[in-house]
């Protein structure tokens, strides 16, 4: 992983997740969000939109294991 400020300190929050039921870890999500909000995402599905279009690039930086997203889940707008 890079040697990037911002990274350390999302590495730093404590995953709450029951580790058994992981799929991505809570740092992957973070930096998907982030990297979708700043590039102008608005939104959930625009998020998960972005995550599918940029993949290979979220892949540099993230492991991204299994890419299943939203999918099937009642978040809020």
């Amino acid at each position: 992983m890079p040697n990037i400020k911002l990274f350390k300190y999302f590495e730093s929050i404590d995953d709450p997740h029951q580790q058994g039921k992981v799929v991505h870890k809570l740092f992957d999500i973070i930096f998907l969000a982030v990297s979708a909000v700043v590039s102008g995402c608005q939104g959930r599905e625009e998020i998960e939109d972005f995550g599918h279009d940029r993949l290979d690039w979220l892949r540099k930086y993230v492991l991204l294991e299994q890419v299943t997203w939203f999918n099937g889940f009642d978040y809020p707008s």
